[in-house]
Parts: structure tokens; sequence; C-alpha cells
């Protein structure tokens, strides 16, 4: 039963450490990759360790703390863009809110506000990621 458990939770514990490897310095992506390695091992997952073996290859091969630099802030850039376009949304509903209350339309007006706060919602998201993405690149600039 144990090892059925974590065989069923390791899948997710490596995809959640190399989920965040395209904004960590080469040789935290190493260290992490060799870590995973021996997880793999020790369950015996011998096609995860080759596919592991094979990443750390590559990385080893290609990764450069100066690119991995310039893919944080491509990173950053994306997300300003992304922030940008949700302003705009925002700016957009609240627009057709204001013109639902000019035409003193409630039912307008109710619909006009849900759409503001998702548009709001939606922008907070947005920030949150490139406050995140900023901080993954200030990490890499050390």
């Amino acid at each position: 039963m144990k090892k059925t458990l974590i065989a069923a939770v390791i899948p997710f514990v490596l995809l959640s450490t190399t989920a965040f490897a395209g904004t960590q310095d080469c040789a935290t992506r190493v260290s992490a990759l060799k870590s995973e390695i021996q997880t793999a091992q020790q369950f015996g997952n011998t096609q995860k360790v080759r596919a592991l073996q094979g990443a750390l290859a590559e990385v080893q091969a290609h990764c450069t703390d100066a690119g991995q630099v310039q893919r944080a802030e491509r990173k950053v850039q994306d997300k300003q863009n992304d922030v940008r376009k949700a302003q705009d949304e925002v700016r957009d509903a609240e627009a057709r809110l204001r013109e639902a209350q000019a035409r003193n339309d409630a039912k307008k007006i109710q619909k006009a506000q849900e759409k503001v706060s998702d548009k709001q919602d939606k922008l907070r998201e947005k920030m949150d990621d490139l406050r995140s993405a900023q901080a993954d690149l200030a990490a890499l600039k050390g």
C-alpha cells in the first residue's frame, strides 16, 4: 500500500521540481536533476532515471546562467504584456459599467459590475504572476 501511494506521488513531486527549472540557475538545475535521479533509482523507476539522465546531459551541455537570465527577462516581459492586456480589459469593463449606469438599467449594471469584478480578479492574478517572474529574475541576477 505504501509503495503504491509513494509511486503515485513521485511523478507529481518530480513535475513540481522541474516546473521551476526554467527560472533556476544552472547549478541548481543540475542539483535538482541529480536528486530526482536518486529518488527514481530508489524506487526502481528505470524509465524515469533514463529520462532524467537525458535531461541532465542537456542541462550540462547547454545551460548557461546568462541564458537563464535572458529567459527570465523574456518571462518578465511576457508577464508585463499580460498585465497591460488585463488592465485594458478592466478599463473596457468599467466603461461598459458607466454606460449601463448612464442608461440606469439595473440588470445591465449588475452584469457590468460582475464583469468588472471578474476582470479585476484576473488583473490581480496577472500582477501576482508578474511579481513572481520579477522575483525569479532578481534571484538569478543575484
